[in-house]
């Protein structure tokens, strides 16, 4: 179980010291033998009044970075993921997406091949990605408001995983927080999401 602390204020970037109280989540599960690449990859989720306030970083080098339309292929750049279910009593999930550049993609769905592209757009997001030459950080806030347009209502307790993948970088790879169990890398298989739970 991912526990997701509560954060005082609300929070604005990837650097704020309210971060120290965050668990770290090791996305580094190798869930398919044909793609053994392995990068460091740490996520944080906080939550405030206003959101969830997620923080992810990879030492992966070098990124690829080609993508710059919303909801264009960005898992084919180096990219960083986050599937949950803001209701866990809801068969529907929400896909976020990240290249290093921050172009984001964006789905609400029950599967690989269904679902609706949310209008929002990375500025109601406040993404900001941060490439120092040790690594790449990511931060993003999800607004309680926005879940609760697309769900009805949120639950504190939600089903989720993280995901490191990049197909097409200059070796392909498909890391995960909760193992994921099927044949083929698959990230869009909620049946392996597990806890992430707002204390």
């Amino acid at each position: 179980m991912y526990v997701v602390k509560k954060s005082s204020k609300l929070i604005e970037c990837a650097f704020d010291k309210e971060w120290e109280k965050a668990e770290i989540a090791k996305v580094e599960k190798i869930n398919w033998e044909a793609y053994p690449r392995k990068v460091n990859v740490e996520a944080k989720v906080i939550y405030s009044d206003y959101g969830l306030h997620v923080r992810m970083e990879t030492d992966e080098k070098p990124l690829r970075i080609t993508q710059t339309e919303k909801n264009g292929s960005v898992f084919e750049d180096s990219c960083m993921e986050f599937f949950f279910k803001g209701n866990k009593n809801d068969d529907r999930y929400m896909n976020f997406e990240f290249n290093a550049m921050g172009t984001m993609y964006l789905n609400f769905r029950t599967g690989r091949h269904d679902g609706e592209h949310p209008t929002e757009d990375a500025k109601y997001f406040n993404v900001k990605s941060t490439i120092t030459p040790e690594k790449w950080v990511l931060f993003y806030t999800i607004p309680f408001e926005f879940l609760e347009k697309y769900y009805g209502s949120y639950t504190k307790q939600m089903l989720g995983n993280f995901y490191k993948c990049g197909d097409m970088t200059q070796q392909a790879h498909y890391l995960s927080y909760y193992p994921v169990k099927t044949e083929n890398p698959d990230f869009h298989r909620p049946e392996y999401f597990d806890e992430i739970v707002l204390e």
